[in-house]
């Protein structure tokens, strides 16, 4: 598994340089004055690039949840901007991350997710134990040959209110330090005791950035999301070294549609302010955390090719809400909610893509005042995008 090395140099057509910091000062200056992007940073293959290498090798991101693989040999294989991995149990009980790759040939391992005694590749029938030993490898009688230098590839992996974390080469600072202030923000919500109960998969064509743009401002629903949700007003809450929160208060929650019946449980123990209050948690690079008052859902937007994402959309409740008799039927309006408010993001978030690709887009605009973890998100890029090489 393996990523672009380094940013390259690459010179535009009008002749400036694509990662000159002085293209990017008016992204710098404050909210008030401060501009947004530059169009190619959504298109250039080599801004792209240097993403995947700077940005999603070096961070911690978010690839699901503990309780998706609760028991020995379970797994999970999942997308990320580096490529497919494997969420694993182990017999010991710790869940490892390793990439979906076979060492011999490369081939992919699993799909999907499933319970083993061990892996076995498809292709030539190396077997890997539930630690990512290499156990087998038949006919290989190669001169030297050490079973113990051709284990699966691990990768870091870190543990948050159980949601589960990898990287390549991720920052020393782990999701427990950067995320912090929010753990304590949202503590009465007991994150790390629910089970996740539905979890969705789905190409977009734009690029990750606008899905997640789209998702940490509140400018949009007036217009965008007339027809579900309507318009939905925010503060800052919270924010953290790779984290910003927006909070909304709203009493009932915001888990269906207008005119729909929350029909979850309230979460048991939640403090009085998580009741009448809906949060909405910007989690860098890539993911967006929103809590509510009967369950949390997380948004991930994660690079698929030149000018896509996929995006993941998962939901968790407490474990007595999902043990209900009758949860299917009570989640089912929360699902709709969900689903007609992605469908409307969708169409405007591919618009802008394919008007950008088309034709490179206007110099870009101001950030609105609700748009501060749009402009936020941008400099903590921009960060790790313009750092100087090691």
């Amino acid at each position: 598994m393996s990523v672009p090395n380094g940013t390259p140099n690459r010179t535009m057509a009008d002749g400036a340089v694509l990662f000159d910091p002085a293209r990017f000062a008016p992204v710098r200056g404050p909210l008030g004055r401060a501009r947004g992007l530059p169009a190619d940073c959504y298109t250039d293959p080599a801004f792209r690039a240097a993403e995947l290498h700077r940005v999603f090798a070096a961070s911690w991101n978010l690839v699901g949840r503990a309780d998706e693989v609760p028991s020995p040999g379970d797994y999970r294989a999942v997308h990320t901007a580096f490529g497919s991995i494997l969420l694993l149990r182990g017999e010991d009980g710790a869940v490892r991350a390793f990439a979906n790759t076979c060492r011999h040939r490369g081939t992919r391992l699993a799909e999907g997710a499933g319970n083993v005694a061990s892996l076995v590749c498809p292709h030539h029938g190396w077997t890997y134990g539930l630690d990512g030993r290499l156990t087998a490898a038949p006919g290989i009688a190669a001169r030297g040959f050490t079973p113990r230098d051709y284990g699966l590839t691990a990768l870091p992996i870190a543990i948050w209110q159980g949601f589960l974390f990898v990287g390549i080469e991720p920052s020393a600072e782990g999701p427990e330090a950067a995320f912090q202030d929010l753990a304590t923000l949202l503590a009465s919500h007991r994150l790390d005791e629910m089970v996740c109960v539905h979890r969705v998969e789905r190409r977009v064509a734009c690029d990750w950035k606008i899905a997640l743009e789209n998702g940490v401002e509140d400018y949009h629903t007036a217009t965008v999301h007339a027809g579900s949700i309507g318009l939905q007003r925010h503060r800052l809450a919270s924010l953290g070294p790779a984290y910003g929160a927006m909070v909304m208060e709203r009493a009932g929650g915001i888990g269906t549609l207008p005119g729909e019946a929350a029909g979850l449980p309230v979460i048991p123990g939640l403090s009085a302010p998580a009741r009448r209050a809906s949060y909405f948690a910007a989690l860098f690079p890539s993911t967006i955390l929103n809590c509510t008052r009967d369950s949390a859902w997380w948004l991930s937007a994660l690079p698929d090719g030149p000018g896509a994402c996929r995006i993941v959309l998962g939901a968790c409740v407490p474990a007595t809400s999902a043990a209900a008799p009758d949860f299917d039927t009570r989640i089912a309006p929360y699902l709709r909610r969900w689903n007609a408010a992605l469908e409307e993001d969708v169409a405007i978030m591919e618009s802008r893509q394919a008007n950008l690709m088309a034709n490179g887009g206007s110099a870009a605009g101001p950030f609105a005042p609700s748009e501060i973890l749009v402009h936020r998100f941008a400099n903590w890029l921009l960060d790790r995008i313009l750092a100087p090489s090691p």
